[in-house]
C-alpha cells in the first residue's frame, strides 16, 4: 500500500507540475509504480520496531515525515526518468533531499534513540518489539544428553539413548 497518490505526490514535489504530468503521459504507471517501490521500502526498513503501515494514533493517517520520506525518494526518481537539466543548480539539492531521507529512516529505525514517536509494536506477537526468529539455545536436565542424541542420531545401538538395556 503507498502512502501517496499521483496528484498528493504532485502537490508535495518540488519538481514542476506540468513536469509530473508529462512524465506521467510519456511514461504512464511510473510514478505509481514508484511510489509503491518507496513505501515498501520504508515499510521494510521499519517493520522491527514499528507497526506498519505507519499510521498515527489519533488521526489514522501516516505521520507527516513519512509523506516528506516518500516525496525526496520519489522526486529523485522522477527527475531521473525525466532527465535533468545540465545547468541546474537544483541537482545536488534534490540528492541531498534523498540522502537526508535515507539516513532519517536509519536514524528511526534505531532501536536505542528512535528519531521519531510513531507506533511501536508493543502488543500481541510483537509484545518485545521481535517477533521473528527462535531461543539460540535449550537447557536439559541431563548433562550427557547430547551424546546420548548423537548416538541415537547415527544409529550405532538399538535402544534408549543407544545403549541396550
Amino acid at each position: 500500500m503507498t502512502y501517496l497518490t499521483v496528484p498528493e505526490f504532485r502537490t508535495r514535489s518540488i519538481m514542476p507540475g506540468e513536469d509530473i504530468d508529462e512524465l506521467e503521459t510519456r511514461y504512464p504507471g511510473f510514478l505509481s509504480a514508484k511510489l509503491e517501490e518507496h513505501s515498501s521500502r520504508i515499510d521494510s526498513r521499519l517493520v522491527k520496531r514499528y507497526v506498519v503501515p505507519l499510521r498515527s494514533r489519533t488521526t489514522g493517517a501516516p505521520p507527516e515525515i513519512v509523506y516528506a520520506w516518500l516525496t525526496a525518494f520519489v522526486t529523485l526518481d522522477a527527475y531521473l526518468r525525466r532527465g535533468f537539466n545540465p545547468s541546474s543548480e537544483q541537482d545536488a539539492y534534490i540528492s541531498a533531499q534523498r540522502d537526508w531521507a535515507d539516513e532519517d529512516i536509519k536514524e528511526t529505525s534505531d532501536a536505542e534513540s528512535g528519531r521519531y514517536e510513531l507506533v511501536l509494536v508493543t502488543d500481541g506477537v510483537g509484545a518485545s518489539a521481535v517477533s521473528k526468529g527462535t531461543p539460540l539455545s535449550y537447557a536439559e536436565p541431563d548433562p550427557y544428553s547430547w551424546q546420548y542424541r548423537q548416538v541415537d542420531a547415527l544409529s550405532l545401538r538399538g535402544g534408549r539413548y543407544g545403549f541396550r538395556r
